[in-house]
């Protein structure tokens, strides 16, 4: 609002100024009509219709202005949503290596993963997965193996046969 004032102000001071600054040609016309006898035809535009056309371009560039924010808000939304999109792939490829897939960023930046063409890049992903498990191998995935501890050998029951022939000794 105040943005208005200020516009409207300086577009009455701007349309005060034209029409001091026409005052003296103004005076050589009449002393010019009073010479010649005839009116010259005032080729100059109405300072009422030059502030409406400020006024107008005032309008239609404070418009564009708002579109051009819309636009980039748009844009900022866009990119976010993309870049979620991007680390969510990243953290899916890296989670079979990584007890945490998030550990992946404190290794890797995003832009660094993505191609030329702003393609995650798999080849990327799986240096800098490579890099930070040489750097920090506690973050890989426990290997869990179903056979630890002490083993006893397993007892073989004897089949029927070995039965019969041992003599049911065993």
């Amino acid at each position: 609002m105040a943005d208005n004032e200020q516009n409207q102000q300086g577009t009455q001071g701007a349309a005060q100024a034209r029409a001091q600054a026409h005052e003296p040609d103004q005076q050589a016309q009449d002393q010019g009509q009073d010479r010649a006898g005839a009116q010259e035809p005032n080729t100059e535009a109405d300072p009422v219709d030059q502030t409406d056309d400020v006024q107008a371009l005032r309008h239609e560039a404070a418009s564009r202005r708002r579109q051009l924010r819309a636009a980039e808000a748009e844009n900022v939304a866009l990119r976010e949503r993309v870049d979620r999109h991007d680390r969510a792939e990243v953290e899916r490829l890296v989670s079979p290596a990584l007890a945490d897939p998030t550990d992946v960023w404190s290794a890797a930046e995003l832009d660094a993963l993505r191609g030329e063409d702003g393609v995650i890049g798999e080849a990327k992903v799986g240096a800098a997965l490579a890099a930070l498990l040489d750097r920090k191998p506690h973050y890989a995935k426990a290997r869990v193996d179903l056979h630890q501890g002490v083993r006893q050998s397993e007892r073989v029951a004897p089949s029927f046969g070995q039965a019969l022939k041992g003599g049911g000794r065993q």
